[in-house]
């Protein structure tokens, strides 16, 4: 039997938020709302209130909009010595890596108003509704799951830092554990208080004035100005052709859409639609992101410069959801909250972001930021049209610098293998970065690793480390949704 909505996240309750929705009937963007909110329960250390992020949105009608709500740069900076700004260590087991947190990492959040500037665009049932399953799943609890937990593990320098982050993921002085439960009675309370107040309950006010007062006597940068003038962006997707279908991505200045087209195009140059993980098909791929690896015609001539000495995380705390309803209209969001910058707003259980810590985003170095000006992002919620310019496919990925990669190679498996889409989005994927071939198990047997240009590092087994693509097609009239086992994903 045919499905009439499809939803594909990075966790079943952010999944089950977005079908109740729309079982209740409710549209694509009220499903996305609902399913944005649970994120910041279900998945705190990926997604928040104090971070950002973008969301493709599809109308049936033909209409696609971009809205853009990830941080922006304060206005004013401070003198760098009197920024809290400073280095914790994560260990990943054969590596670590260093991340910048502290106040004088946050950005201006855009999370709040783009929940809200989407609903006020397309909304159909009362925000008060959409928050219930966010509210619900705060007061009663969230059963930590295997990929949270190691999350959590992973950022437990940064969670303890303070005293809310040890209330909330620590249980007698240790990290919560697998099946226990994790409770945010403020963030319920908050939630209620938002749906009723609206954005300026976070944007203006005693939230607003109290995180304005912390920044100015703790380090960092954020002001009353920033908040009240922060706005969500409504753009023009970057648009582009690939054999007979149109794709729909994020345009710049994020940098993951550039990508994902230049890829697209080095694959349909190569021809590279013959027999899949073969040892030609991997040549051919390999080729394809050893060249968009180095692609110089990024508008931002300092990251293309920068791209071979930029660290991404290993991780990428970061999420992504697809939705598609009855109607035909389709909602692609993907979000971050950084790794977070350590301090959570009083009474609402949100930390904030660490965006200015971030050195993908700062390939110059930290504190070279603009002020009052959008950060720039690997993210890439997509969307593919066919030539009768109907929805054919809603992706986007998380991973950091493994996002257009893997959204690109999802697409050449779908568009030009056929793959269904639960096969596509947990295929084996690889990613080509400093002088590296990182290869998935599956690929073709290599015989000879002189057939390849880079040093080969072969995995025993998928990894979280190549992304988490959570994806749907719409085949003539068919809705298939696929969520990436990598990082626990979950279809309705």
């Amino acid at each position: 039997m045919k499905k009439s909505f499809a939803v594909s996240s990075g966790h079943q309750l952010t999944t089950e938020a977005a079908a109740d929705i729309l079982r209740a009937g409710g549209n694509a963007v009220d499903a996305a709302v609902a399913a944005f909110f649970m994120t910041w329960v279900a998945e705190p250390c990926m997604s928040s209130g104090g971070g950002g992020g973008f969301a493709n949105i599809y109308s049936a009608k033909g209409k696609v909009q971009l809205y853009d709500f990830f941080c922006q740069t304060p206005k004013n900076k401070r003198p760098i010595s009197e920024a809290d700004f400073y280095p914790v260590t994560v260990d990943f087991g054969d590596t670590t890596e260093e991340f910048q947190i502290g106040r004088g990492s946050t950005g201006v959040p855009g999370a709040i108003a783009g929940a809200f500037a989407m609903h006020d665009d397309f909304g159909t049932i009362p925000m008060r509704e959409l928050v219930q399953p966010a509210m619900n799943a705060a007061k009663n609890g969230v059963q930590v799951v295997p990929f949270q937990q190691v999350d959590f593990q992973l950022l437990k320098p940064i969670l303890e830092v303070g005293e809310k982050g040890r209330e909330l993921f620590f249980k007698n002085d240790k990290l919560i554990e697998v099946g226990e439960e994790m409770k945010m009675p403020a963030m319920a309370d908050f939630l209620d208080y938002l749906s009723r107040e609206g954005k300026n309950a976070f944007y203006q006010g005693e939230i607003a004035q109290k995180i304005a007062a912390d920044y100015e006597s703790g380090g960092g940068f954020l002001s009353l100005e920033d908040f009240a003038d922060y706005r969500v962006l409504i753009k023009k997707p970057l648009q582009f052709s690939y054999r007979d279908y149109s794709i729909l991505t994020n345009p710049a200045p994020a940098y993951g859409g550039l990508l994902i087209e230049k890829a697209m195009q080095l694959i349909e140059q190569e021809e590279v639609n013959g027999n899949l993980f073969s040892l030609k098909h991997l040549q051919q791929i390999q080729k394809v992101f050893t060249q968009t690896g180095i692609y110089s015609q990024n508008p931002n001539q300092l990251f293309a410069q920068n791209r071979n000495t930029i660290s991404y995380s290993q991780r990428g705390n970061t999420t992504h959801f697809s939705i598609v309803d009855k109607d035909g209209n389709a909602v692609s969001l993907t979000a971050s909250n950084g790794e977070g910058c350590g301090y959570f707003v009083e009474n609402t259980d949100i930390q904030l972001n660490n965006m200015l810590g971030e050195a993908a985003l700062l390939p110059a170095g930290f504190h070279s930021w603009l002020p009052d000006t959008r950060l720039p992002s690997m993210m890439s919620p997509t969307i593919v049209l066919d030539k009768m310019e109907k929805l054919c496919m809603v992706t986007g990925s998380s991973g950091a610098g493994r996002i257009a990669p893997a959204i690109a190679q999802t697409l050449h498996y779908v568009l030009d293998g056929k793959m269904p889409i639960e096969k596509a989005v947990n295929a084996p994927r690889l990613h080509v970065a400093h002088g590296e071939l990182n290869l998935e198990p599956n690929w073709a047997n290599i015989s000879n690793p002189n057939d390849f240009e880079q040093k080969i590092r072969l995995w025993e087994q998928q990894s979280l480390f190549f992304g988490g693509v959570n994806a749907i097609t719409c085949i003539e009239g068919d809705l298939r949704a696929g969520a990436d086992q990598r990082r626990d994903g979950f279809v309705a």
